[in-house]
C-alpha cells in the first residue's frame, strides 16, 4: 500500500501520478475560491487541466470573470486551463443504482446520463479503464 503524504500544496503540485482532486463541504465554505486558485496552481504546473462544478450557483463563471457553460471552456490568460460547470438538475440519474457492486455506479454510466463531452469521458475511460469499475466517494468536483 502506497504511503499517504501529508496534505500540502507541494505534494499536489509535485505528483504527476495525481489526476483528480475533490473539493466538497458545506454551503459558503469557500469550495469555489479553493478549487479556483487550485486549479489556477495545477495549471501553473501541469499540461492541462480541466475544472468541473457541480453547483447550482455556476460561481466559476464569476470567479474566472468569463461564461463558463456545460463543455470545457477555455479560461482567458490561462491557456492550459478549463472549466465547465454541469448542471447536475438536468441530469437524469434514474438509471443510476447506488447499490451497484463496489458502492456506486459505473462511471460511464454516470457519463452517459451527464451526456458529459469527449474530453471528460476520455478522461473517466483513462482513470477506470476499459473494463470498468465504480467510483468511490462522491461530490463536486470543484466548486460551491
Amino acid at each position: 500500500m502506497p504511503t499517504a503524504l501529508p496534505p500540502s500544496l507541494h505534494n499536489v503540485l509535485s505528483h504527476d501520478s495525481l489526476r483528480w482532486v475533490f473539493v466538497g463541504g458545506k454551503g459558503g465554505v469557500g469550495k469555489t475560491t479553493v478549487s479556483s486558485s487550485l486549479a489556477l496552481a495545477l495549471a501553473s504546473a501541469r499540461a492541462s487541466v480541466l475544472l468541473i462544478s457541480t453547483d447550482p450557483a455556476h460561481n466559476l463563471s464569476d470567479a474566472f470573470a468569463t461564461k463558463i457553460g456545460s463543455s470545457p471552456t477555455p479560461i482567458p490568460g490561462v491557456p492550459n486551463l478549463s472549466a465547465m460547470e454541469i448542471d447536475i438538475d438536468s441530469v437524469d440519474v434514474s438509471g443510476l443504482d447506488p447499490d451497484a457492486p463496489g458502492g456506486a455506479p459505473d462511471p460511464r454510466a454516470a457519463m452517459d446520463a451527464m451526456d458529459a463531452p469527449p474530453e471528460v469521458r476520455a478522461m473517466v475511460e483513462e482513470m477506470f479503464g476499459a473494463a470498468g469499475g465504480a467510483a468511490g466517494g462522491g461530490g463536486g468536483g470543484g466548486g460551491g
